[in-house]
């Protein structure tokens, strides 16, 4: 049975579950367990269903029981359980072809060894790593060291796996697990990888175990290992939310909820994980937008670099305004200082830079992704040398680069010339770079500095998602972070009015218009009627192309301010596109009586009265616009068409002319080739004609269908229909000779 299948059966068996037909839900269970034939599984299931049937009686017979929804809530969750165990031996048994069953498959041919011996083993090699550090290094003891530090790092490697692949974890694994993140034997960056490992084997199968650990590495010392382990529970809460049923558990979370930083961290990293659905537009801003303006500009600026050979230094480029100007005209500024905002704001602005950096050999290894950088680890030695400690520190103090982007940056160093590195070198020391002073720039700050931390390690759990060489295997938990949790052991931490208008607002800026009106939606039922909301209701509506729905929130809007002149506008867009056109007219009509020289109203109302044929009222209109606006030319096409309309052929031909002479496209020759026809200037109608198929790709068919549906205009213009075809045909010959 493929990974497919056994997921579609799972969603059916859940789906019976959140009706309540258990009946079939055990019918299905069975049917899944048999072939495995594993008696343990087997009694499981009949043990669980013995205790719904017993509850099912009780029920029936109409004995009261207060503890009922508590037992009923533990047969769920026993059920979920074995769900689990079920798909878990099914993939295992049919050699499911996938990085955690290859390790599953490889962990378990070493029998015997357990957690506690794996973390004990750690804690010993850590000490005699320290008492090493302690002796004079010559030639052998250097070697010696190494050896040491890589059998460090490949049992921490090891230590990863077999947590990710244990399931279900037993007490003595979670009291070792728990211990070890309270030890002060362990290094910090090693708590974390325990905590990462926790995290992604709760993501493949829900384990209350692995979550208690994590809610009580919450209160860690260390604030690293705290931040990291709440953004694990915070994701795992969200793809569990049907699982959480454990008193001991819900306890557990309720007494975390007293300390007065837990509902200010959950909406911190929360708001972190809704920033990271932003990173594939960003990233597109970077591939589509910036770096073609960039590559567009180079060679400007290589010329200018040329005509100016005394320049050595390429940093004085800022000092030269000629320079500076190109850059400024160019667009790429405004661009850059966006994507500086965006990165002051804790946008990922590097996930397309550096994902071409993630093929190196350091990045096949699951746990890689998740180590947090420091400059000891032999992959910076063998990358930097011994020599660029510098190099090193800049990077572990970079509060810009997550960790696997500063691991991909040290991997990138080696492939770098000795020269050019030495080169760099003796610049940084030239510029003086003080990294105390980046250690404690503003970023570092208590609260920031949490803020960072979470920001860091969710793009580092993004980039593993996402780029990942066999990310096919995992389940990606940020296609669901966008909906903020309804009705979920979160709800508390993310129903206040504040935290919601800040996650909408943030949809609402970065154009997830779907995303955003449901927040807003959300926020409507929880605040006092407000204008601003039912105008950001009806916009985000309006840009999914939903105007019936956008129209009735306008107007609820303005119930509640009649007089603001945006909203006015938007009902009068709403009614036009929705072919109200009298309705669009009277409410344009009020806002030119607040704003009178606003051009773009002056020419939706004469649209509006050239929709109704009051071609005299839409003229005047239209010659305001032009008058208000003397350098503008968008009203000489609504007055050339509107004069022919009204048999104005006169006019109507000044106007085209103008356009002709300006930058006319396809549409204004077929337009001045009716006019002709009007006039009677067959000959004039079909060059005209000729030069509109010729300015659209000599695209026959699109003119042919463009005449067709102008033919409605055709009367009002005095035209004879019946010449129409000859006039076709003469086209089509004149075409080709």
């Amino acid at each position: 049975m493929t990974k497919k299948e056994l997921n579609n059966i799972k969603d059916r068996i859940v789906k019976c579950l959140r009706s309540h037909r258990l009946n079939d839900t055990f019918k299905m269970l069975k049917s899944l367990a048999e072939p495995l034939n594993l008696w343990d599984l087997n009694e499981n299931i009949r043990r669980v269903e013995e205790s719904y049937l017993m509850m099912l009686k009780y029920s029936i017979d109409g004995i009261e029981d207060p503890n009922r929804e508590n037992v009923y809530a533990g047969i769920v969750s026993s059920i979920y359980q074995i769900l689990d165990v079920i798909i878990r031996e099914t993939l295992k048994k049919e050699q499911a072809i996938s990085i955690y069953f290859s390790t599953l498959r490889f962990k378990e041919m070493q029998r015997g060894v357990t957690i506690s011996q794996m973390l004990t083993d750690y804690a010993e090699k850590c000490n005699q790593l320290s008492m090493f550090n302690l002796i004079t290094e010559g030639e052998n003891e250097k070697m010696n060291k190494q050896e040491r530090v890589l059998a460090n790092e490949t049992l921490a490697i090891d230590i990863f796996d077999k947590i990710w692949v244990t399931y279900p974890l037993a007490i003595e694994d979670e009291v070792a697990i728990s211990d070890a993140l309270e030890s002060q034997v362990y290094p910090v960056y090693f708590k974390q990888l325990l905590v990462s490992a926790l995290f992604l084997g709760l993501l493949m199968f829900y384990d209350e175990a692995r979550l208690k650990i994590l809610l009580g590495a919450y209160r860690n010392r260390e604030e690293r290992v705290a931040v990291n382990a709440l953004c694990a529970i915070v994701v795992s809460l969200i793809e569990n939310q049907d699982r959480l049923s454990d008193k001991k558990l819900l306890n557990q979370i309720n007494a975390l909820r007293d300390i007065p930083q837990w509902h200010k961290d959950v909406k911190m990293v929360y708001m972190q994980l809704v920033k990271s659905c932003d990173t594939e537009r960003v990233s597109r801003k970077m591939q589509d937008e910036l770096l073609p303006e960039m590559m567009k500009l180079r060679p400007d600026l290589s010329k200018k670099i040329k005509n100016n050979i005394e320049i050595i230094d390429i940093s004085s480029m800022d000092e030269n305004p000629e320079w500076q100007e190109i850059i400024e005209n160019s667009g790429i500024a405004d661009k850059m200082r966006e994507l500086t905002e965006l990165q002051q704001d804790g946008s990922d602005v590097f996930m397309s830079t550096f994902a071409q950096l993630k093929s190196y050999p350091f990045f096949a290894k699951v746990a890689n992704w998740f180590l947090p950088f420091y400059v000891e680890h032999s992959e910076v030695v063998s990358a930097l040398g011994g020599n660029d400690s510098v190099v090193g520190e800049l990077i572990a103090s970079s509060p810009f680069m997550c960790n696997s982007d500063k691991y991909s940056f040290a991997l990138t160093m080696k492939s770098i010339p000795e020269s050019q590195r030495t080169m760099m070198m003796s610049q940084m020391n030239e510029q003086n770079v003080n990294i105390a002073e980046l250690r404690n720039a503003d970023i570092f700050a208590s609260d920031k500095a949490r803020e960072n931390s979470a920001n860091k390690y969710i793009q580092d759990i993004y980039r593993f998602f996402k780029l990942y060489r066999n990310k096919e295997d995992f389940e990606d938990p940020f296609k669901s972070i966008r909906d903020v949790p309804e009705n979920t052991i979160l709800s508390e931490e993310f129903s206040d009015v504040e935290f919601l208008s800040l996650v909408g607002e943030f949809y609402f800026k970065r154009k997830y218009y779907n995303d955003a009106f449901k927040i807003f939606d959300a926020l409507s039922q929880k605040m006092p009627p407000s204008a601003q909301l039912f105008q950001k209701m009806g916009y985000a509506m309006q840009q999914q192309g939903k105007i019936s729905d956008a129209l009735t929130y306008y107007e609820q809007s303005e119930l509640l301010n009649s007089d603001n002149v945006w909203t006015l506008r938007h009902i009068a867009y709403c009614h036009k596109l929705l072919g109200n056109i009298t309705s669009a007219l009277d409410y344009y009509k009020r806002v030119e009586d607040a704003d009178f020289e606003n051009l773009s109203v002056a020419m939706n109302i004469g649209h509006c009265y050239l929709l109704q044929e009051r071609y005299e009222d839409a003229l005047k209109y239209y010659y305001k616009v032009e008058f208000l606006d003397e350098k503008s030319t968008k009203a000489w096409r609504p007055i050339a068409w509107c004069s022919l309309l009204s048999k104005d052929f006169e006019q109507s031909e000044v106007y085209y002319n103008k356009i002709i002479n300006n930058s006319p496209e396809s549409i204004d020759y077929l337009n001045m080739g009716h006019l002709n026809l009007a006039m009677g200037n067959y000959k004039r109608a079909v060059e005209d004609y000729k030069k509109s198929i010729t300015l659209d790709n000599n695209n026959m068919s699109n003119f042919i269908k463009a005449v067709n549906a102008d033919t409605q205009y055709f009367e009002k213009m005095g035209i004879d229909t019946r010449i129409l075809p000859f006039i076709i045909d003469a086209v089509q010959y004149s075409l080709t000779d």
